[in-house]
C-alpha cells in the first residue's frame, strides 16, 4: 500500500481542492513531510482526519 502522497493525490483522498490543502498547510493545520516534493504520510492524514471528525476514533478504533 502507498505510504506518502504528493499535494493532489492528498487532497483527493480528504476531498479538497489541492489549493485549500496549500491554505491548510500555511495555516498550520496540517504539516508536510517532505518540502521538495511536498508528500504527506498515510499518518500525517489520518491525523488531520482525527483533529477535524473527533467520531473517526470511535467510529475506527483499529485505525489507532
Amino acid at each position: 500500500m502507498q505510504t506518502k502522497f504528493r499535494v493532489h493525490e492528498a487532497a483527493e483522498l480528504l476531498g479538497l481542492h489541492p489549493a485549500h490543502l496549500y491554505r491548510l498547510i500555511r495555516d498550520g493545520q496540517i504539516t508536510p513531510k517532505g518540502q521538495h516534493p511536498l508528500y504527506f504520510t498515510k499518518d500525517a492524514l489520518r491525523q488531520h482526519i482525527r483533529s477535524r471528525y473527533k467520531s473517526f476514533d470511535y467510529l475506527f478504533p483499529e485505525a489507532q
